[in-house]
């Protein structure tokens, strides 16, 4: 178990490693929002190195964090965001839904989560790593 571990899990897509999907890693528990369910928490059982990259972040507001995802945690998956602002870049979300890196990097306090994409949200981390002591 992940006890105190802050961060941000990636999953790899074959021997590319292109990430598709964020999840927010702590005290055993993934937080996410996925197609089929929305937005969850689930237990960690054990996190495999050739399945995830794990991106410890420094300085995690985990209050802020954890009160952030209780007032989403009935938010349905946002395809329209997905759809309209990470493909299409035309800045449309719904409102009561969210997609995987919008919840995460909203956990995190990053503003208009819903515009951060996985891929940006990596660089958002490592940025946010450098600055912050």
């Amino acid at each position: 178990m992940f006890i105190g571990v802050f961060g941000i899990t990636v999953r790899q897509w074959g021997a590319k490693k292109k990430y598709y999907h964020t999840e927010f890693i702590y005290d055993g528990f993934a937080y996410s929002s996925i197609s089929n369910e929305g937005v969850r928490k689930t237990a960690i059982e054990s996190l495999s190195k050739d399945e995830f990259t794990i991106k410890k972040v420094k300085k995690v507001d985990i209050k802020y964090a954890l009160t952030y995802f209780e007032n989403r945690e009935h938010f349905k998956y946002d395809w329209l965001a997905i759809f309209f602002t990470q493909i299409f870049n035309f800045n449309i979300e719904s409102k009561e839904a969210s997609f995987c890196a919008d919840l995460n990097a909203g956990m995190l306090g990053f503003k208009n989560s819903h515009r951060v994409g996985v891929v940006q949200l990596m660089d958002l981390i490592e940025y946010h790593n450098k600055i912050v002591k």
